[in-house]
């Protein structure tokens, strides 16, 4: 669940996200959403519940490496998803392990990605720049302020 306290100029950059997410309902390896509401002073958005937390504590407190076979399925996972939604031209901005969620224990290998409150739908002859992301993922032209386009996830 995710929750907004917000006012008027918040709300429209919620609710973008909330229409990032049912674009994503159509693919298998992006986070559901079961519900949202929108109130006066806050918004409260219900996703899957994806019991198994993210990659990033996964890999940050385990004791073991992931299998070869493993990290490649959720590479061919991920590249689903973002392929998805780069279909539909909106790039995610902040792919980083802690938005990718496991739905099942590892090793058995059922992602979904998450967090779409930075991503952006890019327009044809428009040119968008956002120093938007977590600087230890950003991509370079995210950094130098440089156009963004749809490998900026890759």
């Amino acid at each position: 669940m995710r929750r907004w306290r917000c006012g008027k100029d918040t709300l429209a950059s919620i609710m973008q996200e909330i229409d990032m997410v049912k674009i994503g309902h159509q693919n298998p390896h992006i986070v559901k959403m079961k519900h949202y509401y929108v109130g006066d002073k806050e918004v409260v958005l219900l996703l899957e519940n994806c019991l198994h937390g993210d990659l990033y504590h996964y890999v940050h407190y385990s004791e073991e490496l992931l299998p070869e076979n493993i990290v490649i399925e959720i590479l061919r996972q991920l590249l689903k998803a973002v392929s998805f939604m780069h279909s539909k031209s909106i790039v995610h901005l902040d792919i980083k392990p802690e938005n990718i969620l496991l739905r099942l224990p590892l090793p058995q290998c059922d992602i979904a990605l998450c967090d779409f409150g930075l991503a952006k739908h890019l327009r044809t002859n428009e040119v968008t720049r956002d120093l938007a992301g977590t600087p230890d993922y950003a991509a370079p032209e995210v950094l130098n302020y440089d156009p963004i386009h749809l490998t900026t996830d890759i």
